[in-house]
């Protein structure tokens, strides 16, 4: 198991597409999957569409869901 997993413990993208105006990002977010789908023609209206996963499909490491960012700084 990894402890510098790109995908799951830095957030690199795994898949990205341009095409026109609009561009698709996929990542990992704590424990969620994203996609997310940006249209510059509709500023303010990125499409999130996520599922929740409990293991990185990349390293294999169990992942946890983002801590809530009010209670990070202590």
């Amino acid at each position: 198991m990894s402890e510098t997993c790109e995908y799951c413990k830095n957030g690199k993208s795994f898949n990205q597409i341009t095409f026109g105006d609009a561009y698709i990002d996929s990542h990992i977010l704590g424990n969620e999957l994203r996609t997310v789908v940006n249209d510059d023609r509709y500023e303010d209206e990125d499409i999130i569409r996520y599922n929740i996963i409990t293991h990185c499909p990349f390293c294999g490491e169990t992942v946890h869901e983002e801590p809530d960012e009010e209670i990070e700084e202590v």
